[in-house]
């Protein structure tokens, strides 16, 4: 089908998230999710994992919709918006096996790594095994060297940077038809680096062995380069002074929090101006992972009950 169609029903399909009043609505028990048409298989007294499940399900729904009735080299692009997940899952393995996470929840995606294969995997060898299946390319002899020296951040680092290489290598393959996206991709992947940076040290990231493992975290066109912490925030668009102030006093997930808005909000006003082009569909299904996110912020807050107030301000919403 024509791209044109996909770009309208994705016109159609954005009326259809949730609103700020929603969530609120959700957070003070006035309403359940239940009662939202587009979720009408959740229900509040299932276990966490399953409504977590639902959720996630009606996101993998909506973009594999979207996938199929685009051509496949588009197609293709969004489906890593999905294989996005399978990585997050890779991170809370790797948390797992060395004991920095309980309750470890998993999203319910496999494309390329059997999520119920992964759940079962107890030993590094096993974890080993299960990465050689996929297509991101990441490099035993690292890993390796990682799980020995039992550096987690660095590990997720590392799972960051192969998969934006692997977009990267799906752009390139398809540059005309994708190159309008390529500003939006590169804030999102400039977001990652900072934060790399702020986790692990501009020292440590720009190291001889580390930097090579990394350049996925580089944008679109710019691996090679070294991306200083403070040039990084500024193409962010966040003063200085500002972000000072976060990082001095360790709230480093705040900070991501604006950085994240602000990305929505460029993109948003991307797609106002490019309203019949792909840049429309990937505003919309960043949404909807959007709208996955916060209901897991909503839902893992109520559990650990966290004041109403506390989990509104976890929330990014544009309406």
């Amino acid at each position: 089908m024509s791209l044109v169609y996909a770009v309208v029903r994705c016109h159609g399909l954005v009326q259809h998230l949730l609103k700020r009043e929603q969530y609120l609505s959700i957070i003070y028990n006035e309403v359940s999710l239940g009662d939202i048409e587009e979720y009408r298989g959740y229900k509040d007294e299932y276990p966490l994992d399953r409504r977590l499940e639902i959720i996630t399900r009606r996101f993998i729904e909506r973009v594999t919709f979207l996938s199929k009735i685009v051509e496949y080299k588009i197609g293709d692009f969004l489906m890593t918006f999905l294989d996005y997940l399978e990585l997050e899952n890779l991170k809370v393995k790797l948390r797992t096996l060395y004991g920095k996470e309980e309750n470890a929840i998993y999203y319910p995606y496999s494309r390329f790594i059997n999520v119920n294969e992964l759940r079962k995997v107890r030993t590094d060898y096993a974890f080993l095994r299960l990465l050689r299946r996929e297509p991101y390319r990441m490099r035993m002899d690292i890993m390796r060297r990682i799980l020995r020296r039992g550096d987690i951040a660095l590990g997720e680092a590392y799972l960051d940077a192969c998969y934006y290489d692997y977009v990267k290598r799906i752009i390139r393959r398809n540059e005309r038809t994708l190159k309008v996206l390529i500003k939006f991709l590169n804030y999102e992947i400039l977001r990652k680096l900072t934060y790399w940076l702020l986790v692990l040290g501009e020292e440590k990231v720009y190291e001889p062995i580390t930097r090579e493992m990394l350049q996925g975290l580089m944008p679109y066109n710019e691996e090679g380069r070294r991306i200083a912490l403070e040039r990084a925030i500024r193409r962010l668009g966040i003063n200085i002074a500002e972000a000072r102030k976060y990082i001095e006093t360790g709230r480093i997930a705040d900070l991501m929090h604006i950085a994240r808005e602000r990305e929505l909000h460029i993109l948003q006003r991307g797609a106002r101006r490019n309203s019949l082009s792909l840049v429309f569909i990937y505003y919309y299904i960043q949404l909807c992972r959007e709208e996955m996110y916060n209901l897991y912020r909503i839902f893992i807050g109520k559990e650990n009950n966290l004041p109403s107030e506390a989990i509104i301000g976890t929330l990014i919403t544009l309406f």
